[in-house]
């Protein structure tokens, strides 16, 4: 999250400078470098699993449950880099509200449908897990989107990515 976030003053700062052409740059090279350290960290997590569990509890059935976790999320958390690399160019254009509602519809709102409506029909661990990866490609998806009807200078920033 925290290599994400360096979209905001980059974006801010040349939106500010009206040098839009840096923009898309700038989107391109945090969102793919994210990717690939994230998934590096999360290659080191799964081969690590037991050892990294293992801090937390020594419990084999704990660090069983522990262990499907961590390789679900770890190996598709870099999903979340385009989502929040998005959402940060977004407010560094200016616009905040709409990463805010954006991100309170699917973080929050389509949680609690799939919860209600997928989970029920499959009641098992690892489908609530994957209610992440899959929110974050939709709120991805819906910022996206939405975002490709302006134009000029009041650009919501994914027009110019």
């Amino acid at each position: 999250m925290l290599f994400r976030s360096t979209a905001l003053p980059f974006v801010s700062q040349n939106f500010g400078a009206r040098q839009y052409a840096r923009i898309r740059k700038i989107y391109w090279n945090i969102t793919l470098s994210g990717m690939a350290i994230t998934m590096l960290i999360g290659i080191v997590f799964c081969i690590f699993r037991y050892q990294l569990l293992g801090l937390y509890n020594s419990d084999p059935a704990v660090q069983a449950v522990g262990c499907r976790r961590l390789i679900i999320c770890a190996l598709v958390a870099a999903l979340e880099v385009p989502m929040d690399t998005i959402f940060n160019t977004i407010r560094g254009y200016g616009h905040t509200m709409e990463p805010m509602i954006v991100s309170l519809l699917g973080a929050v709102g389509f949680r609690i449908l799939w919860i209600n409506t997928v989970f029920r029909i499959f009641p098992y661990y690892e489908v609530i897990i994957w209610v992440w990866p899959v929110s974050w490609i939709l709120m991805t998806n819906a910022k996206a989107n939405a975002s490709g009807g302006t134009s000029g200078q009041e650009s919501s920033g994914l027009d110019t990515v």
